[in-house]
């Protein structure tokens, strides 16, 4: 789908980087009431893409950064497409019209067929037309649920035997890496991760990760669940 008139798609470039972050963040608190991607998460982000193959910007009439796009390939033919509009602007066709790029970019790196996974708030209907319109099929629902508190939980009662300790740096890292992924097989969607790639996903080793977030069951010694948390500061959610 051709873009509205008047608009025009490039490479994301590094100073749109404040742009983009600042879009970003924007859209996502519409859709899912809190930014979700720190500066640290997008330069991460950016040191891995190709800027000028992997990313686009689209400029409205009057040269301002109107959306940007990415991809990101997870597996030999799996990609993760993502796109934001800012409001203001006529978002199903811009979207559709990033959905093809980035679908033509995946084939160009993995051949046919390759299998391209998008998300979209609930309430966003422009963007869920967008991904319509390009042949995306509904996968998977989440429902984020959340609650307001204003005094701390009731004291947990485990049974005999289990107890729950924090995250220890420099030697829990492995054992939470091997109990988050055999918890993470019944999903029905998981893709195993290396551990690397497991590290960056969780934030292991940025500045804002909080090992006292992190909650490890055991029975004795053993970890047998995992509970990892964050926390935003700028948003007040956990």
């Amino acid at each position: 789908m051709p873009l509205p008139a008047g608009y025009s798609t490039r490479p994301a470039w590094v100073e749109d980087w404040e742009q983009v972050l600042n879009l970003i963040a924007t859209r996502n608190l519409a859709d899912y009431g809190e930014p979700l991607y720190s500066s640290q998460d997008l330069a991460d982000l950016w040191n891995e893409l190709e800027l000028n193959q992997d990313t686009w910007v689209v400029a409205s009439p009057d040269g301002r950064i109107a959306a940007y796009a990415d991809l990101q390939r997870r597996g030999p033919v799996q990609f993760d497409v993502a796109f934001y509009t800012a409001s203001g602007h006529p978002q199903t066709e811009i979207g559709t019209h990033l959905l093809e790029q980035a679908g033509a970019r995946a084939v160009a790196v993995a051949g046919n067929p390759v299998r391209l996974i998008g998300r979209v708030g609930g309430d966003n209907q422009s963007a869920a037309r967008s991904f319509e319109q390009s042949g995306f099929v509904p996968g998977l629902t989440f429902l984020l649920m959340e609650i307001n508190m204003d005094s701390p939980p009731p004291t947990p009662e485990w049974a005999a035997g289990l107890h729950v300790r924090t995250f220890a740096r420099s030697k829990d890292e492995q054992v939470t890496y091997q109990v988050d992924e055999a918890a993470s097989l019944d999903k029905g969607y998981h893709n195993p991760m290396s551990f690397k790639a497991w590290s960056r996903r969780m934030s292991l080793n940025k500045l804002e990760f909080d090992p006292s977030l992190w909650f490890l069951a055991c029975d004795m010694e053993q970890v047998i669940g995992v509970a990892l948390n964050t926390f935003s500061r700028e948003s007040g959610c956990g």
